[in-house]
């Protein structure tokens, strides 16, 4: 059990390179802040690239089974959602306080959106069926 998606990614990603005292370190962090912080003493292997977005996948998918969370993620219904975010990769560029955030065209990679759009369809689709 982790205390946050972040947790999950960056203790996974030090396992991944093998610094388990790291990983252990981290299971200990109290915030996600903490846990990226630590996570930097870590250089990726170039192999970690073609991963990470499964295990983060794998995180946010595992934080949303959670009533309160998954309530959260399906009121949003078929919104597109941005991480709002300096975060080139996992986020838009740029956060709520900058006058162009509303305007998609503007967004970086918005990885992290995308992953809690699929957890979202996935977890619609899974009410669907139970119905």
């Amino acid at each position: 059990n982790y205390k946050s998606a972040e947790h999950f990614y960056f203790q996974r990603m030090a396992m991944y390179h093998e610094k388990h005292a790291l990983a252990e370190q981290m299971g200990k962090c109290e915030t996600a802040r903490e846990v990226k912080l630590l996570s930097k003493q870590i250089t990726p292997d170039p192999s970690w690239k073609d991963l990470k977005m499964r295990i983060m996948y794998e995180g946010v998918a595992q934080k949303f089974q959670h009533t309160e969370f998954k309530k959260a993620l399906l009121s949003t219904q078929k919104k597109v959602l941005g991480e709002a975010s300096r975060d080139e990769y996992w986020g838009i560029g740029m956060t709520l306080t900058n006058p162009k955030v509303f305007d998609q065209s503007m967004w970086k990679s918005n990885k992290m959106g995308q992953i809690l759009m699929k957890v979202r369809e996935e977890l619609t689709a899974n009410k669907s069926n139970k119905s």
